[in-house]
C-alpha cells in the first residue's frame, strides 16, 4: 500500500499533521506529500513533492495558468503522472475542497474528517456551504473517515449519504497508558493553541477565581497569549500561569490532575486521549459532536452554553471522587491503543484496494 497525501505538509506541526504521521507509520512511511504546486520542503522531508520546480520562474508561469483557469488541468496532469510514476494505491485528503481539483484522477480518494459536522460544512477551508461540493463529495469520494461513530450518524442523518461510503474511525496516540495510581493534586491543566476565538481559554480563566486553592497552566503559544495575560492581569487572578507549548507531554500531564477543554468547536482534540492516558479526568464543553463519545464516567461533559458555578462543581465533583474518575479514564484510553487504530486503517485499505481490484 502506497499513500499520497494532497494539501498537508509534515514539516509543520499540528493536529492534523500529527495525524497525518500516525496514518504514515501505519504503513511504514510508504507515503508522499503534495502541500501544493509548489513546494520548498523536498530537501527537509524526502516524501514531500513538488509539482512544479520551486523558482520563481513557475511561480510566475502558475500565476498565469490560475488567471487563465487552467491550473487545475496541469494539476491532474502532473498529478497523474506521478501518480503512474510512484504507483500510488490510494490518495487521502484532510479538506474537501482539494477534491475539486482531482477531476481526472482514477485511484480511490479518501476525505478525513477533522472538525465537528456544523464547522466542517460551514467554514471555507472545508465545504464552505457549497452544495456542489457535497454533491462532488457524495459522487466522487471512496470513503469518508469521520471521527466518530456519532459524527458517523450526524453525517447520514444531515447530508444523507451512503452508510457503505461512512467509516468511523477515531485518533490514536504512541504515548504509553499509566500502570499506577493517579495522585490528586490541585493542578488543573490546559494544553491548546491559544487561539481564544476558537478555545474560550477566557472562561476557565476568569472561573479560576472561584477556586482558590487550584492551580491551572495553560500551555500553547498562538496569536492571544499576550490577550489571555492581559485577562489574568486585569482581573488580578494568582492561580493561572501561561507556559509556552512544551513537547514533553508525558511530565506535563503527569505533574498535572484534571484536564480541560473550554472550546468553542473542535473535531476529535487529541490533548484529551493523551490526558486518559496518563490518568487524566476530563472537562469538557458540549460544543462538537464526538465530546459525548470521549466523555464516559470519565469526566464531567459541561453544557455548551458555558456556566462558572458548573465548572467549578464540576472540579470539585472530580475532586471528591478522583480515584473513580481517573480509573475510568485509564481504562476509556484503550480504545485508541495504536495497534487498535492502525488495525482498523489498515482493514479499511484493504478493503478498498480488494475492491478496486474486483
Amino acid at each position: 500500500m502506497k499513500i499520497l497525501f494532497i494539501g498537508i505538509d509534515p514539516t509543520t506541526t499540528g493536529g492534523v499533521q500529527t495525524f497525518t504521521k500516525n496514518i504514515a507509520s501505519f504503513v511504514d512511511n510508504n507515503v508522499g506529500y503534495i502541500p501544493s504546486f509548489i513546494s520548498s520542503n523536498t530537501k527537509t522531508n524526502k516524501n514531500v513533492i513538488s509539482l512544479l520546480p520551486a523558482s520563481i520562474i513557475a511561480k510566475i508561469f502558475l500565476r498565469i495558468l490560475r488567471l487563465l483557469q487552467l491550473d487545475s488541468k496541469l494539476f491532474n496532469l502532473l498529478l497523474s503522472r506521478k501518480i503512474r510514476q510512484e504507483h500510488y494505491n490510494l490518495i487521502i485528503l484532510n479538506t474537501p475542497q482539494t477534491l475539486k481539483l482531482l477531476t481526472s484522477i482514477q485511484i480511490p480518494i479518501v476525505l478525513v474528517q477533522h472538525q465537528t459536522f456544523d464547522t466542517y460544512i460551514k467554514r471555507s477551508d472545508y465545504f464552505n456551504a457549497e452544495l456542489k461540493l457535497i454533491d462532488l463529495v457524495k459522487k466522487r469520494l471512496t470513503k469518508l473517515v469521520v471521527l466518530s461513530p456519532l459524527d458517523r450518524e450526524e453525517f447520514i442523518k444531515k447530508l444523507n449519504i451512503e452508510e457503505s461510503k461512512l467509516c468511523a474511525i477515531r485518533h490514536t496516540t504512541n504515548l504509553e497508558i499509566l500502570t499506577s495510581n493517579k495522585i490528586e493534586n490541585h493542578k488543573l491543566l490546559i494544553l491548546c493553541r491559544i487561539d481564544n476565538k476558537h478555545k474560550r481559554l477566557d472562561l476557565a480563566v476568569k472561573a479560576m477565581k472561584l477556586l482558590p486553592t487550584y492551580e491551572l497552566s495553560i500551555y500553547g503559544d498562538g496569536p492571544d497569549k499576550e490577550y489571555i495575560q492581559g485577562v489574568i492581569d486585569s482581573e488580578k487572578i494568582t492561580n493561572v500561569t501561561l507556559y509556552p507549548s512544551n513537547n514533553d507531554i508525558k511530565e506535563i500531564l503527569d505533574n498535572h490532575s484534571i484536564h480541560i477543554m473550554t472550546s468553542d468547536f473542535e473535531g476529535y482534540p487529541l490533548a484529551n486521549i493523551e490526558a486518559m492516558r496518563r490518568g487524566l479526568p476530563l472537562i469538557i464543553r458540549n460544543t462538537f459532536t464526538s465530546a459525548k463519545d470521549i466523555i464516559e464516567n470519565n469526566g464531567v461533559l459541561l453544557d455548551s452554553n458555558w456556566s462558572d458555578k458548573e465548572f467549578c462543581d464540576a472540579v470539585t465533583l472530580i475532586t471528591a471522587n478522583f480515584s473513580i474518575y481517573s480509573n475510568n479514564a485509564l481504562s476509556m484510553s484503550k480504545k485508541y491503543d495504536y495497534e487498535v487504530i492502525k488495525n482498523k486503517w489498515l482493514t479499511l485499505f484493504d478493503e478498498i484496494v480488494t475492491r478496486e481490484i474486483n
